[in-house]
């Protein structure tokens, strides 16, 4: 079997999506202090992951890689915002929200803040982590595994996560904590680790759509074949991490909407392909 026989359609989605950025920030790169880190970053992956198709003993790092490729890509889109098209577009979210609500959502729910429920909420962001390495895991190594299943999943969020970066670099928006800034909610140890895990990501923008809230949908398809209580327990944690990310002022309702309907779209495409004759 050829290597190209080896390489996956998740596979070709990330690897296209990180050659085509080379040139992108060879172009920019006298804008970019980092641009040649982040193009020997490219290098290295795309590599790596052509190493990695032809290594069945590191099988398990393969199948995981778009699992983890996020750390380092949600990051550099944000990085890169403003590249193609300057300046933040926040003001057509806004003003497309201030049609529909007489008080944006975001100004609307810290107005009614409290410690419990900024800790509640806070909570249900941090859920967001646990999505793919708890679904994934279940997938591929749970008793009732289904590997086939997990790889359409980690394929759908691939083209999820890379439809919004695309989207990140071609009309940036930074959220409203920057655009509609409102009082900072009160809170606990919980709201405290969700700034320290901004800190640390050092992220302004990728705000629409929410790549959060599109792998929150693709997690709850895919677990839904799996175990449909622990679906419907995940779909609740999507919901209380979207109005987190509304209420802690990282994103607009717009925002979550859309991201939704992302992952929901990018199901819909891997499951019609996977049913396509081979």
């Amino acid at each position: 079997m050829s290597l190209r026989d080896k390489l996956r359609p998740v596979d070709w989605i990330l690897l296209a999506y990180l050659g085509i950025l080379i040139p992108v920030i060879g172009v920019a790169a006298t804008r970019l202090p980092k641009a040649g880190w982040l193009i020997a970053g490219h290098v290295v992956v795309i590599v790596a992951v052509l190493q990695l198709a032809g290594e069945p003993r590191l099988r398990p790092v393969f199948d995981w890689y778009p699992v983890a490729l996020p750390l380092f890509t949600f990051p550099e889109a944000a990085y890169l915002s403003r590249l193609v098209l300057p300046g933040w577009h926040d003001a057509a979210l806004v003003r497309f929200e201030s049609g529909l609500f007489a008080t944006p959502p975001t100004l609307w729910l810290v107005q009614r803040q409290s410690v419990g429920v900024t800790e509640l909420l806070s909570g249900g962001y941090l859920s967001f982590y646990l999505y793919a390495v708890v679904v994934g895991g279940l997938l591929y190594f749970g008793a009732r595994a289904d590997r086939a299943r997990y790889q359409r999943m980690i394929t759908a969020m691939a083209a999820a996560y890379v439809g919004c970066y695309v989207i990140y670099l071609l009309w940036p928006t930074e959220g409203p904590r920057y655009a509609l800034p409102a009082a900072t909610p009160l809170g606990g140890p919980l709201l405290a680790l969700v700034h320290l895990l901004q800190r640390g990501a050092g992220v302004h923008g990728n705000a629409f759509p929410s790549a959060h809230a599109a792998m929150g949908a693709v997690a709850v398809f895919y677990l839904w074949g799996r175990s449909q209580v622990g679906a419907v327990v995940l779909a609740l944690l999507v919901v209380l991490m979207s109005a987190g990310a509304v209420y802690l002022q990282y994103h607009y309702a717009s925002d979550l909407v859309a991201g939704l309907t992302a992952g929901s779209l990018a199901v819909a495409a891997v499951e019609v392909f996977a049913r396509q004759p081979a």
